[in-house]
């Protein structure tokens, strides 16, 4: 499952930004326009909140959340290998 929304009207330095949390991971990268893309991928439904450095990115940048987070299928809480995969432990 994946949350992801699009933040208007804020400045961020041009990096991506990935960061843990306990049920899964943030992810955010600016856009033109002053936007920034910020998204939950997780294996439960979780409350879009954001974890600390993701939230710091929010807000000193000035960023507003205008629309509500979509909720996607992100496939990860599928087998992540299948029967033709090969797995090499040596």
């Amino acid at each position: 499952m994946a949350a992801v929304a699009f933040l208007d009207g804020g400045h961020c330095d041009a990096t991506t930004l990935i960061e843990a949390a306990e049920d899964g991971w943030w992810y955010s990268a600016p856009l033109p326009d002053s936007r920034l893309a910020v998204m939950l991928v997780s294996d439960t439904v979780r409350p879009f909140t954001p974890s600390p450095l993701t939230r710091s990115r929010i807000d000193s940048g000035g960023y507003t959340l205008t629309t509500p987070p979509r909720r996607v299928d992100a496939g990860s809480a599928r087998e992540s290998r299948g029967r033709i995969w090969k797995i090499n432990l040596a």
